[in-house]
């Protein structure tokens, strides 16, 4: 009878632990819940911030060139040489020759195969980046399958397509290795240890991103077009950028080719988008069309294209680098737009797109300033200016000079005696 009250005194403590511990439970849900409702919204926006945010941006660059000083790398990034104070960037400069002019019609440099690959796809990565922030969406774009290179100059580069979910996912995690000091691995350096390694041995998919200098001339100044990113960029966002910057979408549907190069086509596609905000180009991924030249029906476009067809539009190769932040294969380029009234309807009619956002103190999305600004120097010190643009506008800058030498020196016909 002993035995049977003492089982019933531990029974009854037993139970008094699993109602005690059944109510703390309670108040300690009850009081998570309340911490998240009161507190979920700045949570929220402090890990934006840290994936999205300009600190995040701030901290990938340090991360990025503090991994080449730590290897001895720092010889292969680029040093400007006409922007801001000199200071280095994680950019991996291509010392080599390429073709300088860029025909609107035909594909000289670049060969797009009709094939499709497929890559690894990390949803888990980029379900993390969208709830970031970011805007990620499931679209085709082409990469760099090879780079022909004879005695220093680039004489083909050899593209095919593949889902940008499989870019976004090889981004993301590079850039997962290059924020946290312990995940780093020696694959990296394999392959960007510098410009020719990353060539000779991608880590794929290795797309190709241009970054397009703008200028537009407007009596004796030449303007540059500038963005404030949004937080919503996938990669270099919250941060001022050359524009437009595009990951290059193929210029063939089914079997269909457009008339216009693949860069001239983006081109017009991009701008249209990122200055006016063309809706039908935003969900064009999405569309389902016959011909890639459906949006030349749209005005936009039409109105970029005329300039073009008109000779008032010029584009040419500046250099191409490579991201080790992103992987991506890097094309500078210029475009130059010839005439002032085009300039002027263009800043009477912006409407920027959602990639770009208002800056700090309030500034416009999208900027038009003197190509030899100061102020471009400075915000490229205060490393305000994102590392493919700085790079861009550098040898830009370069190009413009070199060009005005070159009117100067050229020598004037005599004239002709009435």
């Amino acid at each position: 009878f002993g035995s049977i009250c003492h089982t019933d005194v531990v029974s009854a403590r037993d139970l008094f632990i699993l109602v005690l511990g059944a109510i703390l439970g309670v108040l300690a849900q009850q009081t998570y819940n309340w911490l998240i409702q009161r507190y979920g919204h700045s949570l929220a926006r402090w890990h934006a911030d840290r994936l999205r945010g300009s600190n995040a941006r701030s901290a990938l660059r340090r991360q990025t060139m503090r991994f080449y000083q730590e290897r001895g790398l720092c010889d292969s990034l680029y040093t400007p040489g006409d922007v801001g104070a000199n200071k280095q960037i994680p950019i991996l400069p291509g010392d080599l020759i390429i073709p300088r002019m860029v025909d609107p019609y035909k594909d000289g440099l670049f060969h797009l195969a009709s094939s499709r690959s497929n890559f690894p796809i990390n949803r888990k990565l980029i379900r993390r980046s969208v709830r970031a922030g970011a805007n990620i969406f499931d679209g085709e774009i082409v990469y760099v399958e090879r780079v022909d290179v004879e005695a220093g100059t680039i004489k083909k580069i050899e593209l095919r397509r593949c889902s940008f979910l499989a870019f976004a996912s090889l981004s993301l995690q590079l850039q997962r290795v290059l924020r946290a000091r312990w995940r780093r691995r020696t694959r990296h350096v394999q392959h960007f240890a510098s410009f020719q390694t990353a060539i000779s041995r991608p880590l794929q998919p290795q797309v190709l991103g241009c970054t397009c200098v703008t200028l537009f001339e407007d009596g004796s100044e030449i303007f540059i077009a500038l963005a404030h990113r949004s937080r919503e960029v996938m990669n270099e966002s919250a941060v001022k950028s050359a524009l437009p910057s595009f990951g290059v979408e193929p210029n063939i549907v089914g079997h269909e080719r457009s008339s216009y190069s693949l860069i001239f086509y983006n081109y017009f596609k991009e701008f249209a988008e990122e200055f006016f905000d063309v809706e039908e180009l935003v969900e064009a991924a999405k569309a389902r069309r016959a011909h890639p030249d459906w949006i030349l029906q749209l005005p936009a476009v039409e109105a970029i294209a005329r300039e073009a067809r008109n000779g008032r539009l010029a584009m040419e190769y500046l250099g191409v680098a490579i991201g080790p932040a992103d992987g991506a294969f890097k094309c500078a380029l210029l475009v130059r737009f010839r005439s002032p009234a085009f300039y002027r309807k263009l800043e009477r009619d912006l409407r920027a797109n959602w990639e770009s956002s208002h800056g700090e103190g309030n500034q416009p999305s999208v900027q038009f300033v003197p190509l030899f600004s100061p102020l471009i120097d400075e915000w490229a010190d205060r490393e305000e200016i994102g590392a493919t643009s700085i790079f861009a506008i550098d040898m830009a800058r370069r190009r413009i000079k070199e060009i005005k030498r070159t009117a100067v020196q050229a020598p004037t016909k005599p004239k002709h005696r009435q």
